[in-house]
């Protein structure tokens, strides 16, 4: 009996000592770039890497954030299409989205929404959520939360990256990325196609006669996209810290 309780004891051990696993500090970025970590914040947050993004396999932020985030999302058909979004309840228009602490909602639109999507991730480092009411700290149009979106800093030295794809509905995707830094300024210019034939976002209910058919065999339009993007990011150092 006391080796069985001693062999059960020693098992639990090795087993312990194999699932144990280290997590790592989670941080969080504001508009004015201050961090903090996520344990030390008040508010429900979410926070995706670019590691998320990458084993995600997606390519717009309405789809990382709609795999990702949590957020419920509608769509007129396929990629670029209109897109609205919700957090908590509470419709686009009362979620401020920002992109390097600039505010991307259009304030010329109706509602004072932001269109994400358009935006892709070939250049995106992270993510971050904020969920619920911010209007204290943010004004108004966060009164549903904030969409943080943090773009790649250069890393030192001359660096270039070229990436293409190509799937379903004949679609071709290619980024290239060149940038050079120093301890005193830095430089990143990003280029971004995409072209899709599409699909149509037609779809025949239940009861027409029609339903079930796809909408080649029904001689519907294609609803193609395509999206050409070139981003610019530089800055300069001018105190003596690095």
């Amino acid at each position: 009996m006391k080796k069985a309780i001693l062999l059960s004891l020693i098992t639990a051990g090795v087993l312990s000592a194999q699932n144990s696993y280290t997590l790592k500090t989670i941080t969080v970025e504001s508009a004015l770039d201050t961090s903090a970590s996520k344990k030390d914040l008040t508010e429900t947050t979410t926070v995706i890497t670019k590691e998320d993004l990458e084993e995600a396999r997606v390519q717009t932020v309405s789809d990382a954030l709609d795999k990702l985030g949590n957020l419920f999302f509608s769509r007129n058909g396929g990629v670029g299409q209109t897109t609205s979004f919700y957090l908590r309840g509470m419709d686009s228009k009362r979620v401020l989205v920002l992109i390097d602490g600039v505010r991307y909602n259009d304030i010329t639109s109706v509602n004072n929404s932001a269109e994400i999507s358009q935006l892709m991730l070939n250049n995106i480092e992270k993510i971050e959520i904020i969920k619920g009411a911010q209007s204290g700290v943010w004004g108004s149009d966060a009164s549903g939360g904030v969409i943080n979106i943090i773009t790649s800093k250069p890393k030192k030295g001359l660096h270039a990256n070229l990436h293409t794809e190509y799937g379903s509905y004949n679609t071709l995707t290619t980024s290239l990325t060149a940038s050079y830094a120093t301890k005193k300024y830095y430089f990143l210019a990003s280029g971004y196609y995409l072209n899709s034939d599409g699909y149509s976002a037609y779809e025949p209910k239940k009861g027409d006669p029609n339903y079930g058919k796809r909408y080649d065999e029904l001689g519907l339009e294609k609803d193609g996209y395509n999206n050409k993007s070139l981003n610019i990011k530089a800055g300069l150092n001018i105190t003596k810290n690095d």
